[in-house]
């Protein structure tokens, strides 16, 4: 049986979390700042969250190949103190009374260049879920995740920047260049987005984004 994500808190704190949450964003993936409030292998099943992040699936699949837990959760830590950023990305959704731990296992995942992790510690530090908000520290995370050409980040990016979130000013022709930055990837939310934003744009800033995409270099943290 396929091993799913499933959070370890009260329905009534998921449900505070996330109201507000979509209440913000119409067409990002800031819900994904809750997953800090998952575990992978937590006993009580209280409420299944979708995650498609392919990084958050390869956790999914060590999970349900691993049925001894003690020895996933070791093997984890051996591999994250060789530098496997997956492993400590796994580290940050297992069971722990101590957020701040999780917190920083996300972080060294992130500070080891994985984009998953990346995007996920911007969400988290977007909304102040288990660190204090700080939108200057989570737009530097999006970006290192979405300059990674990480779809997911790009989009989120997109998005904020065509809601005005994380205290940037809204901005139609930037949120349109990351969302067909996103939508290169075949990512079906980015295309919407992106199909949205066009017609509000004018003919010369259209030319400008789609020069600046035909310059676009991935850049590897």
């Amino acid at each position: 049986m396929a091993a799913t994500l499933t959070s370890s808190l009260p329905l009534s704190v998921i449900s505070a979390f996330l109201s507000p949450v979509q209440r913000w964003s119409r067409h990002g993936l800031i819900t994904i700042g809750c997953s800090l409030g998952m575990t992978l292998l937590g006993s009580e099943v209280v409420i299944a969250q979708p995650m498609d992040l392919p990084a958050v699936a390869r956790c999914q699949m060590e999970v349900a190949s691993q049925p001894n837990r003690e020895a996933l959760i070791r093997s984890w830590i051996h591999r994250a103190g060789q530098t496997d950023a997956l492993a400590a990305l796994c580290l940050s959704f297992s069971p722990n009374p101590n957020a701040g731990e999780s917190l920083a296992w996300l972080r060294r995942a992130a500070d080891l260049g994985l984009p998953d992790a990346q995007l996920l510690l911007g969400a988290d530090l977007e909304v102040g879920f288990k660190s204090p908000p700080n939108s200057h520290e989570a737009m530097h995370w999006y970006r290192k995740a979405a300059q990674a050409d990480f779809p997911f980040a790009q989009y989120e990016i997109g998005s904020i920047y065509s809601e005005g979130r994380a205290n940037q000013r809204q901005d139609l022709p930037e949120a349109y260049y990351w969302a067909t930055l996103a939508a290169r990837h075949q990512f079906q939310p980015a295309k919407e987005l992106a199909d949205t934003l066009r017609p509000q744009l004018s003919h010369d800033e259209r030319t400008r984004i789609d020069g600046r995409i035909k310059k676009w270099k991935r850049v590897v943290s």
